[in-house]
């Protein structure tokens, strides 16, 4: 007894399912790594957005406290700075405002998103004063990398903030 194998081609079904099959991988993969390149592309709008808000936070904790939060120690209100005057990238006077103020930034030189820096007479806990002293300097630098501007989440934007001793 003999045992034939007959060996025959493909048929035409099986190369269109073979076809589909390999072309719905591809689709897929190419699915999750164009997925994976934005999530790369917004973190370095991340990076490049909390650089431009430290940059700031650092100007302002250089700034005479007078400048950014006023002269009354006992006002809490809080106030938003722009920057009325600039020597390159370093700020060197501030215009503070009762209403919320934005300016916009470049980040990366591609995307364009929007700074908030506020500043806020607050009550130190570690001096161990009155908590009705306002003996410290809230300074607070928000800054947007996405397009979903004043979407106050985590998501969208960056926030930096620092208690400043007032000066004596």
């Amino acid at each position: 007894m003999s045992w034939r194998c007959r060996e025959r081609g493909a048929g035409l079904a099986e190369v269109l399912v073979g076809v589909l099959v390999v072309s719905l991988a591809a689709v897929g993969a190419l699915g999750f790594f164009s997925h994976g390149l934005g999530g790369i592309q917004k973190q370095g709008y991340r990076r490049a957005a909390a650089e431009r808000a430290r940059e700031r936070l650092e100007q302002l904790m250089q700034a005479n406290v007078v400048d950014i939060a006023g002269e009354d120690p006992a006002d809490g209100q809080q106030y938003w700075l722009t920057c009325s005057a600039a020597s390159g990238v370093l700020c060197t006077s501030w215009t503070r405002r009762l209403t919320r103020t934005t300016d916009t930034i470049s980040l990366n030189g591609v995307f364009n998103g929007q700074r908030e820096i506020a500043v806020q007479r607050v009550h130190d806990r570690t001096t161990g004063t009155s908590q009705t002293t306002l003996d410290a300097v809230e300074l607070s630098v928000k800054v947007w990398f996405t397009a979903n501007i004043g979407t106050d989440d985590d998501f969208n934007r960056v926030q930096l903030k620092t208690l400043r001793a007032p000066s004596p």
